[in-house]
């Protein structure tokens, strides 16, 4: 945000191709973690395939202004996912090269939990900008 834009996406950025995945509301994944279930905050379920589909912004996009920056989306790193194509692309390599982890290999681990092809990916809003919002000014006399 701070070496780009905090309003508009820019180009190389990732965005959800299905608007409507964007609008979860937040009880439905709140209800869906208290069943068990192990869906992303983008309506996706975790699991190998039901990543939801991105794209990537383009240049006259860009230019134009005319993707928000509340409809970008930064992967959660893992086998499935696509990573931006701008300079954010490179803080998750170096954050990855750091501990060990390249996500592109498809090495395994003798416990599958442990192994990093277990590890699909998911993406998460950069900016959640909120709606129904309401406050009140409460006075209160005691200390």
């Amino acid at each position: 945000l701070e070496s780009y834009s905090n309003k508009f996406a820019v180009e190389g950025d990732l965005v959800l191709v299905d608007a409507a995945a964007q609008q979860e509301p937040l009880a439905d994944a709140r209800a869906d973690a208290e069943e068990g279930g192990q869906s992303g905050g983008s309506g996706s379920s975790g699991a190998r395939g039901d990543l939801p589909a991105v794209r990537l912004v383009t240049r006259e996009e860009e230019e134009k202004q005319a993707v928000s920056i509340a409809e970008v989306v930064l992967p959660l790193p893992g086998t499935e996912v696509k990573y931006p194509a701008n300079d954010v692309r490179q803080v998750y390599t170096e954050a990855a090269s750091k501990d060990g982890v390249d996500f592109q290999s498809k090495c395994c681990h003798r416990v599958r939990e442990f192994s990093v092809d277990n590890a699909p990916g998911d993406y998460r809003k950069v900016v959640q900008i909120p709606t129904d919002v309401s406050m009140a000014l409460i006075d209160y006399d005691r200390p």
